[in-house]
């Protein structure tokens, strides 16, 4: 789920947690944003591939193997 969350961020960035919902809905994944949020907050100090604030409730996506 965490790589789906990160491809749809980085698809669509910057982007809100029920925007990210939407999109893991095209891919067959059902979740909640609120869960989506949580997953997106913890993906925040991933790497290589991490997710940063972008504004009030959007993020964006960082790839930094690069």
């Amino acid at each position: 789920v965490q790589l789906a969350v990160l491809d749809v961020v980085e698809a669509l960035q910057p982007v809100e947690p029920d925007q990210v919902a939407k999109g893991l809905m095209k891919k067959g994944i059902k979740m909640a944003p609120a869960e989506v949020r949580e997953i997106m907050e913890d993906l925040r100090s991933g790497f290589p591939r991490k997710l940063s604030h972008a504004g009030p409730e959007r993020f964006a996506y960082h790839d930094l193997s690069k």
